[in-house]
């Protein structure tokens, strides 16, 4: 199925089925991961569209129908070959590598409830982790790149690209404070595409940001439970 043929495809499914939500992500047709599902819910059923490779380098799609899902947005829906109703959490945590024991120990915790987390710090075999001791042998020595020469490095693309992919994969993104300028950009790109936005961490008087508004909730250290709940009701129920 080419572009011009999905988009007819979606126009008829607006049309003919009254559906409900179909929401383009706001980077392009090139932000839908390979192998992504996406669920179209409409008032006479649901409608199911997978994505096999970037739409922007050839598409190929298939679009079938699926019984009514609860979900109406098209980056809530669930992958292929999922084994259980928690494994359709997938959740991308956005921090600091200064945080990396806590990162780590965020994403145990989530996946001790049957979720599906990227830790950026934790490498696995589908995970490439970069480190900023591949370009220099001092992290001092960062400070005679500014950004342009450094997202001209193919070792900075790589992780770009990795990061990105994951945040794609994702629909509920976590911004573990405190962190910088990195993970708050990540934490904005996933609200933009619709996903979940939740800032957990501590929250010392003085330090705030009005825009911290965009998130869904805020979560003290101690209010895991409480959020990984919202998370269940938000996207689960």
């Amino acid at each position: 199925m080419n572009l011009k043929t999905y988009q007819k495809t979606t126009e008829r499914l607006f049309k003919d089925r009254k559906v409900k939500s179909l929401r383009r992500l706001t980077n392009g047709w090139c932000s839908m991961p390979a192998g992504t599902v996406y669920t179209i819910e409409g008032k006479q059923g649901g409608f199911t569209l997978i994505s096999d490779e970037c739409p922007t380098c050839g598409i190929r799609m298939s679009i079938s129908r699926v019984p009514p899902a609860d979900v109406d947005l098209i980056d809530q829906a669930s992958f292929p070959g999922e084994k259980s109703t928690a494994e359709k959490v997938r959740i991308y945590i956005a921090s600091s590598w200064k945080n990396q024991e806590e990162v780590i120990a965020l994403a145990e915790k989530l996946e001790a409830k049957g979720f599906k987390v990227d830790a950026f710090c934790r490498a696995t075999d589908d995970r490439y982790v970069f480190h900023w001791s591949e370009l220099v042998d001092n992290e001092d020595e960062l400070k005679y790149y500014n950004a342009i020469e450094m997202l001209a490095d193919p070792r900075t693309q790589r992780a770009f690209q990795e990061d990105r992919k994951w945040l794609n994969w994702a629909n509920c993104v976590i911004l573990l404070m405190p962190c910088g300028r990195s993970s708050h950009m990540e934490a904005g790109y996933g609200k933009g595409q619709g996903k979940l936005l939740y800032i957990f961490g501590d929250f010392p008087k003085g330090e705030f940001d009005v825009m911290y508004g965009l998130a869904d909730r805020l979560f003290r250290r101690e209010e895991l439970p409480e959020m990984v709940e919202e998370i269940k009701r938000r996207i689960l129920l």
